[in-house]
């Protein structure tokens, strides 16, 4: 294994080859794992020296800081390229159709001369786990670049490489918890709240989904508390707020003063926009699976206690 601190383009290549050449060996010495933990501790290096430059004062810094950026930029390009060439290359080498879906999405050509290879079963799942964790890869990638971005910033990319990790696997919450990152960051809390529940009323839970939630539910009682609540200029913005209230103060399984007035609050509000048509369906959609997502979850919390 190449040491701490060696070229990242080199590093790709040998971890490749590795798994390539022998997918259980590669998965018990947990190579993907510290290919991408090199890519992490870069991304952590550069916020940290950008970090000093905003301490400093910029104009003295603002060449090195110019230079700093475009270098991080065109890593984080290099290292998209070669996720992506990752997955075009598994779709072309090996005999499996989800594997060619994906590829075919993400608009990749996978014609090749070669016979594709058969494998077995356990092979197939550790190459089906690679390239879902590939695609939460890319995913991490693109929001990084989006940060880089002074205007015309979207998420877009981001989201849709992790909606196509969570098709891949919908059995995993990694997908909807990077989701949740991104609807945290912008301070959207149904979106926040929606994915990480989503996160955890699935088979294979994602491990910091619960602690974000309580994080998240934690912020949105403080606000309430405090009176800082987000303005809420219309019907649609005040439902999600008295709803997302709700769900917060139910986390705590308790019963709290108030509660049948912020129910009744968050039913009338709903009935006027179900009435009036002015309900998009995807908020509506998110709204059910919230409700039957914190219900599963709230039944294996109780279990756990048992």
């Amino acid at each position: 294994m190449l040491q701490a601190g060696a070229d990242p383009s080199r590093l790709r290549l040998v971890c490749e080859a590795t798994i390539l050449a022998d997918w259980e060996y590669a998965s018990e010495k947990g190579v993907e794992r510290y290919l991408w933990d090199s890519h992490v501790k870069i991304n952590q290096r550069y916020r940290k020296i950008l970090e000093h430059f905003k301490r400093e004062d910029q104009k003295k810094h603002v060449v090195e800081r110019r230079k700093l950026e475009k270098r991080y930029a065109d890593f984080i390009k290099t290292s998209q390229f070669f996720y992506k060439g990752y997955i075009q290359r598994l779709a072309s080498r090996f005999e499996l159709k989800k594997l060619r879906r994906i590829a075919s999405r993400l608009q990749l050509d996978v014609l090749t001369v070669d016979q594709r290879v058969a494998v077995s079963p356990e092979v197939e799942r550790l190459i089906n786990t690679s390239c879902h964790v590939t695609l939460l890869r890319l995913g991490d990638l693109s929001r990084y670049r989006n940060k880089l971005r002074t205007k015309d910033r979207s998420w877009d990319a981001a989201l849709g490489y992790y909606n196509l990790a969570n098709d891949f696997m919908p059995g995993d919450g990694s997908a909807h918890n990077q989701m949740a990152v991104i609807a945290l960051g912008d301070g959207n809390h149904l979106d926040a709240v929606y994915h990480l529940y989503r996160a955890l009323a699935v088979h294979d839970p994602h491990v910091l989904a619960q602690g974000n939630l309580e994080i998240e539910f934690k912020k949105i009682r403080e606000l309430q508390d405090k009176k800082r609540a987000p303005t809420q200029s219309n019907n649609l913005s005040s439902l999600v707020w008295w709803f997302v209230l709700l769900h917060a103060k139910f986390y705590d399984g308790v019963d709290f003063r108030g509660h049948e007035e912020l129910e009744s609050e968050v039913l009338s509000r709903l009935a006027l926009l179900l009435k009036e048509e002015s309900f998009g369906g995807e908020m509506l959609e998110k709204i059910i699976l919230i409700n039957f997502s914190a219900v599963f979850f709230a039944e294996q919390r109780i279990r756990g206690r048992s």
